[in-house]
């Protein structure tokens, strides 16, 4: 046999052939995910989480409760994440605590 991989099935005279499957990456490897630096964010991430931790909140607790998963509150409080203001909202009201978001034009 060249190569292929055969599996017998209810006796030895009965052959059925696996094809291998190559999954194609779509030419190019996927970036890895950076933290982010800026004020602000980093502001929202402490204050989100400290309330969390001060409410007794695991990250699966608040994930269940807003409606999501707790990789995606992993990756909100490492900064992984850019979130949409309906998230953030959506986590203020669980937390029960007031964000105010606002635009200086300069």
């Amino acid at each position: 046999m060249t190569g292929d991989e055969y599996t017998i099935i209810g006796g030895q005279k009965k052959y059925f052939r696996k094809k291998k499957v190559h999954r194609k990456r779509f030419g190019r490897t996927p970036t890895p995910l950076k933290p982010t630096t800026t004020a602000w964010h980093l502001e929202l991430i402490r204050q989100v989480r400290v309330e969390r931790l001060k409410q007794g909140l695991s990250q699966a607790a608040l994930a269940h409760s807003v409606g999501s998963n707790q990789a995606a509150i992993s990756k909100f409080e490492t900064g992984l994440a850019n979130p949409s203001v309906q998230f953030i909202t959506t986590l203020s009201e669980q937390l029960k605590v007031s964000i105010t978001i606002r635009v200086d034009l300069k």
